[in-house]
């Protein structure tokens, strides 16, 4: 119950969070016939919960919430806190040829914050159809030849542009990272970063993060086909496993 308000009883679940970065939390739980479904996630210690019913429904007998003087909650759920494993990309496949490695004519840039990349033009032409159309329209970045780039950290943009000439990308790249990689190369339509960005993932598929990639993959979201149906496939080997040994 509530002390500042004893008219109303919730059910809240508190963490610790300790030294984790961030911890999340996926649960579902039942009382009576009082249904729930929660994922939370906790970026410092406290709780959070649901106002269930009031006290007066609580311990009025004909609701059924408390048997032969018991108030029984059945709980399931995991928490999962956040990896910080780091990823290394192995950039075997791009679209520059060796003999753009060698030549300064690199005439094009992008602008990150304050940072800038320079490259080739037909480097981004053979890499991206939307920015073959932007490069050869009468658009302001073709005329200037530079392209700026707000909507995501310099550190992304660098790392694709590295992939396109099949340079090895950042050494430290985060789970999250990675999935903001595939976001850039998905708005401007480079298929070959989307492909590598998916098929790794599938390969690093768990339970940890099994929600959250079904989530980033889903037709109401990216519709990663191959990804997503992988995911599902795994979230249902989870539920036979679960049901099996529960």
């Amino acid at each position: 119950m509530d002390s500042k308000n004893e008219e109303k009883t919730g059910l809240y679940l508190s963490t610790e969070i300790g030294k984790e970065k961030k911890i999340v939390a996926v649960y579902d739980f039942n009382i009576n016939t009082l249904n729930y479904g929660i994922e939370q996630i906790f970026e410092k210690s406290g709780g959070w919960g649901y106002f269930l019913c009031s006290t007066a429904d609580l311990f009025d007998p004909l609701k059924g919430f408390i048997v032969d003087g018991f108030l029984t909650i059945n709980f399931n759920g995991i928490l999962i806190k956040e990896s910080n494993k780091f990823i290394t990309l192995n950039c075997k496949n791009g679209v520059a040829p060796k003999r753009y490695f060698k030549m300064n004519d690199k005439s094009f840039k992008i602008v990150v914050d304050i940072e800038k990349i320079q490259v080739h033009k037909q480097v981004l032409k053979d890499a991206s159809p939307v920015w073959a159309g932007m490069l050869e329209s009468r658009m302001k970045e073709s005329i200037e030849n530079k392209m700026e780039i707000k909507d995501f950290e310099f550190k992304i943009v660098e790392a694709a542009i590295k992939i396109c000439y099949r340079l090895n990308g950042p050494r430290k790249f985060t789970f999250e990272e990675m999935l903001l990689l595939y976001r850039f190369a998905d708005k401007y339509q480079i298929q070959f970063i989307m492909d590598m960005v998916e098929n790794y993932l599938v390969t690093q598929i768990s339970p940890a993060n099994i929600i959250h990639l079904i989530k980033f993959s889903s037709p109401d979201s990216l519709n990663v086909k191959n990804l997503y149906q992988n995911c599902i496939k795994f979230f249902k080997n989870c539920n036979y496993w679960l049901r099996f040994f529960g």
